[in-house]
C-alpha cells in the first residue's frame, strides 16, 4: 500500500440534515449493534457545532453507526444543539452532558466517552470540525474490512484559518514530502511528529481498549490523538486515503491553539511521550535519538517564540550534546543570539509573523 487509497477530489459538503428514519432504513434488516461508533466531543463551539453533525448525519452506509455526542459544560448554547439533535436522532445520538467542565480536571475527552462505544471501530469529530463526504465511514469500513493488518485508516484534510475574520481553506498536505510517512510501517515517523489528523481516522475499537489498559500515559499528556494513534501506528499497518475527506479548522483558543506558553508544556510532553513509548517497546537507540531530535528542534523554536529562556537553554545544551550540527544554520545561531534581547527578539518575531501572514493570504482561498 505505498500510495494509500488513492481516491477522487474532494466536493463541497452539501446543506441541509436527511430525515432520521432515512438513516435507520439504510441499515440492513435485523442489524441493531453500531459497527462504528462516532465520538464527537464539544466545548463551546455553538457556531461550528450544526456542521460537524451534519457530515456525521448525512454518512450513507450499508451498517449502523452511532454517535456518542458530549458537551463538556459548555457556556454558549452547545448543550441546547447537543440536547435537540439528540431528540431529533434518538436512535443514532447519545448524549453525555457534563456538568463541570472535565478537561480542566484533567479527564480527556475519549476517557469520558470511549466505555460507552459499542461499535467494531472508532471514528472522531470534534465539534468545531467537520467532515467533507457522504460516503466517508462506507469507504473506510470497507477498506479495513478488507485489511486486517491495518488498525487505523486516515486521510487528507482540508485546513481552514481565519484571516482577518473570514475562513479560508487550503488542502493541508499538497507536496511529496508533506505526503511522506502517511500510510504503512510509520511507528518511527510518528515518534517524531504526528502525521494523523484525528477527524479523518477510523480505527479498530480493540487496539484502542489495547492502548488504555499499556498504562502508557493514559491521561497523563497534554493531549490525547497523538499518543493513541502512535501506540496503534506500533501495533499495526496504517492506511491513508489520498483525497480531503474532513476540515479542521484551526480555532484559537483550542487545545492545539491556545497560545505559545502551552505549545512549550506540549513540545516538553512530547519529548517524555518519546521517552515512555521507547521505554515500553524497548525500541533501538537510533529510534529514540530520531524522535528526541525532531522534538528539540521544535523546542528550540517554540521556547524561543513564547521568551522562555531557561527552557530555550536546555534544548539548546540538548542539541549541542546530542545533535551539534542542528544548531549550525543561521536561524539557530540568531535565536541565540537574541532570545536575551527582548527588543531584538521582537523585531525578529514580527518579521517571523509577517512572512508567515503573506504566506497564509497566497495559500488559503
Amino acid at each position: 500500500m505505498s500510495n494509500g487509497v488513492a481516491l477522487q477530489a474532494c466536493s463541497p459538503m452539501q446543506s441541509g440534515l436527511p430525515d432520521e428514519r432515512n438513516i435507520v432504513a439504510s441499515w440492513p434488516d435485523g442489524v441493531d449493534v453500531p459497527v462504528v461508533s462516532v465520538l464527537c466531543h464539544t466545548f463551546n463551539q455553538a457556531d461550528f457545532l450544526h456542521a460537524a453533525l451534519s457530515g456525521i448525519l448525512k454518512q450513507k452506509t450499508d451498517f449502523p453507526f452511532e454517535v456518542i455526542l458530549r458537551d463538556d459544560a459548555s457556556e454558549d448554547g452547545s448543550r441546547d444543539i447537543v440536547l435537540d439533535y439528540a431528540r431529533r436522532y434518538p436512535r443514532i445520538i447519545r448524549p453525555v452532558i457534563e456538568e463541570e467542565n472535565q478537561f480542566r480536571l484533567g479527564v480527556k475527552p475519549i476517557s469520558a466517552t470511549f466505555s460507552l462505544a459499542s461499535g467494531e471501530f472508532l471514528a472522531f469529530c470534534e465539534g468545531d470540525d467537520y467532515w467533507l463526504h457522504d460516503d466517508k465511514l462506507q469507504i473506510q469500513v470497507d477498506f479495513m474490512k478488507a485489511r486486517p493488518d491495518c488498525g487505523l485508516v486516515h486521510g487528507n484534510f482540508l485546513h481552514l484559518f481565519d484571516i482577518d475574520g473570514v475562513w479560508k481553506t487550503r488542502v493541508a498536505l499538497r507536496s511529496r514530502r508533506q505526503l511522506r510517512h502517511r500510510c504503512g510501517s510509520i511507528y518511527a515517523a510518528m515518534l517524531q511528529a504526528n502525521r494523523i489528523q484525528t477527524c479523518t481516522v477510523l480505527c479498530r475499537r480493540r487496539l484502542v481498549s489495547e492502548y488504555r489498559r499499556s498504562g502508557l500515559g493514559v491521561d497523563g499528556y497534554a493531549v490525547g490523538d497523538w499518543p493513541l494513534s502512535l501506540y496503534i501506528s506500533h501495533e499495526s499497518q496504517v492506511g491513508y486515503i489520498n483525497r480531503p475527506i474532513a476540515a479542521y479548522r484551526r480555532v484559537p483558543g483550542s487545545i492545539t491553539n491556545s497560545g505559545h506558553a502551552a505549545a512549550v508544556e506540549r513540545a516538553f510532553d512530547a519529548v517524555r511521550m518519546t521517552d515512555d513509548f521507547c521505554d515500553f517497546f524497548r525500541d533501538e537507540a537510533g529510534v529514540r535519538w530520531a524522535g528526541l531530535l525532531s522534538q528539540y528542534r521544535g523546542l528550540l523554536w517554540l521556547t524561543y517564540r513564547a521568551g522562555d529562556i531557561g527552557r530555550f537553554e536546555q534544548a539548546w545544551e540538548w542539541l549541542a550534546r546530542y545533535a551539534p550540527r542542528a544548531l549550525d544554520g543561521v536561524w539557530a545561531r540568531g535565536m541565540n543570539a537574541t532570545i536575551r534581547h527582548a527588543f531584538a527578539r521582537r523585531q525578529f518575531l514580527g518579521l517571523v509573523d509577517w512572512c508567515i501572514s503573506i504566506k497564509h493570504r497566497c495559500e488559503f482561498s
